[in-house]
């Protein structure tokens, strides 16, 4: 397979691409505006109306201030942020505005005019206290609204007013990336990469080094060897936005390293909302491609087994190690013996989403949302295993030829309801279900080095994983105690993952044909023939409650001071069982038919005493149970110390208690038991030094932790999904923690266009890393240590700037380039036995990078994007005993997106084209001159129609 080297055809593209952006930051500071379109006349044309609202008296700046804009249509809303500012967009026209908020007198506002495609600034005052409520008589409490500068429509970028250093990606931005799920559109954030299509990894931290906050809870994992959930579960469609912070506050949970990701699910709308989208997909290398497949249950085009694959209750209540033969034939006689695998023209891809909202006069607002997609993937792998040449280099060993179907069924579904009682009290519910299930046959022939044979093995699998979550919160005003915001979340779900029936059988040959083919006869081994049933059940039970007080200490200096308390309870129940068929050939004439098909030679005659019996080779540890504890407290004080000067100040508290039970089955009391329990003070502390009206400094420094995974404590061996290795725990490992340092640069010379330069260092003690185990029957399966030490820092820098002051040709065209270059080095034990001593962190990719050239055009209601995305080589695993890293080589990929609306039968519809992966890159895993993996995922084409109403 040809290696393309990909980072220099990104370098000029992105020198390119600053070089414009540089043109357009002089441009607009000296004050260029781009021109109006013609179509501004004959379709509704939007601009941005932004600002502080601010106390009469003080001067100082207000949150949490509910703005009503009236005008132009049904009634619209916004609130100002901990620093009195706000924003929204609106269609050009007239509009009066009414101000609330607890503590303060309403104010008033009319004639506020709004231009088309311009940004305008204005100041509101409030008085507090006075009983007197300004109103359209008197005038209001509007100063001057002053025009800024040119505006094109999207997201006001929250990043500004943070308190921490924080990458936001919102609704808007999934719309112009086109990304559908939350995997892909983390894969645009600064110093984020992507592993596995499903795990983030910040700044070049493992997805263990990442926590993951779903509307501000935790949540449980159905990935049965990592806590973290898999992002490619969360269907862009139900979030509004997807934050990731990357300096720490003590309102976070301690668990946090490279960045803490914070899911947000969508709002009830403010005004009637109804829609419905369709999209058909087809991939160059899959579509129309004729597979090896395998039928299932009826029910698996809706992604729920129908209990095609349970395994018997016959089995389940026979003991096959002392049963009588009479029962353990009986046993094997119930176990469903078909093998149906057939060749299978595979289809395009299939994907619906409806969703509708409103909200009512009387307080209540509800949305509900559901997506349903089909989807097929074929890919032909090369795999190869490799052993030390023992000079530090790597020889292949075995060779296989893998082909790999996978049919995706994937369903969510979001309802929220919210109640706002009054002014003061708001009430929510927000339940999120969402389902993943996948249908894999994979076929692998090749030549086993140890045994000297060549093998064709064929795997059928079916996975479910689902997340079930319910979620009640509140937010309070308490005017009594000086506006005391109160706001609590109760969070209970569960995380599923059921594995039934997997399949296994091998054959191998036996001879050679007279053709030159291979002759190929069912496989006399133990190992010829296995079927497996796993069942994982993760759940957590989370509460929490934030107090801020907002407090004014003199005219120019006021803070928020919060306090919080949060609960969570999670435990978890990993079972499996493993079965196969037995039997001794030199008592009977079974090798007559070893040369069928596996439906023949398992069929009714040949399950029977001194035949083929079934037996369970169940191992002592493949079952465990685990639980987890954490009682957390935090205090903190967010102080504007007039408006050039922030600080975040705090600590955090946490008791954390890990328990895993890894027993035996069949004697429940054969246990393995490992305890990990942890006190821990965690300050944080983060300055923002805003020295000019456009430009500001951030510092940050925090201490944090980052805990075993409770599957990394139990020595339960598990099958690696992905890449099939078996995965051991550890019940010796201890908590790792970590000191951050962070430094970041932001200017801002327009509401969306900013540049950003971040410096960071993070120094770990006792970082947990996987490395391969040798001996025994493992055979290259891995496991987890604590190293001594390691040190992660790096460089982060972004822009976005729309290019209308290059030309008014321009004008809606738009730029973003983000780069993070990163540099990590572990010490490893001694005892260890890596083979290299100076080393990066697993999975830190050296730099990564993206490009999004963009248009973006209100006025006609198109929206299109260009992207790239390029990371740097990685560890894939670390190699030991002279044998050398595995390196998963550096990617480059390049998207398209375009969205259009279009009026046909007198409707509004939304077309849209997405080319994914359009330069089709190679995928390789190497370890030294040895290519052990290497694949292409193909060309993918996406068209969707959607229909707003």
């Amino acid at each position: 397979m040809k290696r393309t080297h990909t980072l220099p055809l990104l370098v000029p593209v992105t020198l390119s691409a600053l070089a414009l952006v540089s043109a357009v930051a002089s441009a607009q500071v000296s004050g260029s505006a781009p021109a109006t379109s013609s179509a501004a006349t004959e379709i509704e044309s939007v601009g941005l109306l932004t600002g502080r609202v601010v106390s009469d008296g003080s001067g100082a700046p207000i949150a949490g201030v509910l703005m009503t804009v009236k005008g132009n249509g049904p009634d619209r809303f916004t609130k100002t942020d901990s620093i009195g500012n706000f924003a929204i967009e609106l269609p050009a026209g007239t509009y009066n505005i009414e101000l609330a908020h607890p503590q303060f007198d309403n104010g008033f506002a009319v004639g506020v005019q709004v231009q088309s495609e311009v940004e305008q600034a204005a100041t509101f005052t409030m008085s507090r206290g006075t009983g007197e409520t300004a109103t359209a008589a008197t005038g209001g409490n509007l100063e001057e609204v002053v025009v800024t500068g040119a505006y094109r429509a999207g997201t006001v970028d929250t990043e500004r007013f943070s308190e921490n250093i924080v990458d936001v990606i919102s609704a808007e931005d999934f719309r112009v990336t086109g990304d559908s799920d939350a995997v892909a559109a983390l894969a645009r954030v600064t110093g984020l990469t992507i592993v596995n299509d499903k795990y983030v990894y910040v700044r070049g931290l493992g997805e263990r080094y990442s926590s993951t906050t779903f509307n501000g809870a935790k949540l449980p994992s159905p990935d049965p060897i990592r806590r973290v959930v898999p992002m490619d579960l969360f269907p862009t469609g139900a979030l509004d936005a997807v934050n990731v912070q990357k300096t720490y506050s003590p309102d976070l949970p301690a668990d946090f390293s490279g960045g803490a990701v914070q899911l947000q699910t969508r709002t009830t709308p403010d005004e009637p909302y109804r829609r419905l989208a369709v999209r058909v997909e087809t991939n160059d290398q899959t579509t129309g491609r004729d597979a090896i497949s395998y039928d299932g249950g009826g029910r698996d085009w809706l992604g729920s087994d129908d209990g095609y694959r349970d395994l018997p209750s016959t089995v389940q209540n026979t003991n096959l190690s002392s049963g009588t033969p009479e029962e353990i034939q009986s046993a094997g006689l119930a176990m469903r013996r078909d093998y149906p695998s057939e060749m299978q023209e595979l289809p395009a891809n299939f994907g619906i989403e409806a969703g509708f909202g409103d909200a009512f006069e009387n307080g209540f607002g509800y949305l509900v949302g559901a997506k349903y997609e089909n989807d097929w993937a074929y890919r032909d792998e090369e795999r190869r295993t490799s052993g030390g040449d023992g000079s530090g280099g790597a020889v292949a060993r075995d060779e296989i030829d893998q082909a790999r179907t996978v049919n995706a069924i994937d369903f969510s579904g979001l309802l929220n309801l919210e109640y706002a009682l009054n002014d003061d009290n708001t009430f929510r519910s927000a339940t999120f279900l969402t389902r993943s299930s996948d249908k894999r046959t994979i076929r692998s022939i090749g030549r086993l080095d140890e045994n000297d044979i060549n093998v064709a093995d064929t795997e059928f699998e079916w996975e479910e994983r689902q997340l079930l979550s319910q979620q009640f919160s509140g937010e309070h005003y308490v005017s009594a105690l000086k506006d005391l915001k109160i706001d609590w979340q109760g969070t209970w779900a569960e995380a599923t993952r059921e594995k039934p029936d997997r399949r296994f059988y091998r054959y191998e040959s036996v001879g050679t044909a007279e053709d030159g083919s291979l002759i190929y006869q069912f496989s006399r081994t133990g190992q010829s023939n296995e079927r497996s049933w796993e069942d994982l059940t993760d759940e957590s039970l989370e509460g929490a409650i934030n107090f801020t007080l907002p407090v004014t200490l003199t005219a120019s200096i006021n803070s928020d001071l919060k306090a919080g308390f949060a609960y969570l309870d999670k435990d978890r129940e990993s079972e499996f069982r493993r079965f196969r068929f037995q039997t001794d050939f030199s008592r009977n004439n079974l090798e007559d038919v070893l040369g069928f098909t596996p439906d023949v030679i398992f069929s009714d005659p040949y399950i029977a005493p001194g035949l083929w019996q079934l037996i369970e080779n169940t191992q002592a540890t493949d079952n465990y149970r685990a639980e987890e504890r954490n009682l957390a407290y935090y205090l903190m004080a967010d102080t504007q110390f007039t408006d050039q000067f922030r600080l975040m100040i705090g600590a955090r508290y946490e008791d954390s208690q890990l328990e895993t039970f890894t027993f035996d089955r069949l004697e429940p009391t054969n246990q393995i038991y490992a305890n990990l329990e942890d006190e821990d003070w965690l300050p944080a502390v983060t300055a923002t030094w805003a020295f000019t009206e456009s430009m500001q400094l951030r510092a940050g420094y925090s201490k944090t932790l980052n805990r075993p995974d409770l599957r990394e404590l139990s020595p339960a061996p598990f099958l690696e999904p992905e890449e099939r290795y078996t995965v051991i725990g550890n019940p010796n490992l201890v908590t790792a923690e970590l000191d951050n340092y962070d430094l970041r640069w932001e200017w801002y010379w327009s509401s969306v266009d900013n540049m950003q330069l971040a410096l960071f260092y993070k120094e770990f003690t006792n970082p947990i890393e996987s490395f391969i185990l040798f001996g025994g029957n493992d055979g290259g399966a891995r496991s987890f240590q604590n190293a001594t030490a390691a040190e992660n820092q790096g460089v982060e820098f972004q822009v976005r700037s729309g290019l209308g002051g290059i030309s008014d040709v321009l004008v809606d065209f738009f730029v973003k380039v983000n780069a993070a270059y990163i540099d990590s080095e572990v010490e490893v034990p001694l005892d260890a036995q890596e083979t290299t001593q100076d080393r990066p962190l697993e999975g830190q990719s050296e730099w990564v990078a993206n490009l999004q050239i963009g248009y973006d055009n209100p006025i006609r209601e198109i929206e299109a994007a260009l992207l790239v995305n390029a990371y740097d080589d990685r560890i894939n695993a670390v190699g030991v005993r002279g044998l050398p890293d595995a390196i998963e080589q550096g990617v480059t990929r390049i998207d398209f997106n375009y969205r259009q609306a279009v009026n046909l039968f007198g409707e509004k519809f939304t077309l849209q084209f997405k080319g994914l992966n359009l330069n089709d890159p190679d995928y390789e895993v190497t370890r030294g001159d040895v290519v052990e993996r290497a694949y292409n995922l193909g060309r993918t084409y996406y068209f969707g129609v959607s229909y707003d109403f």
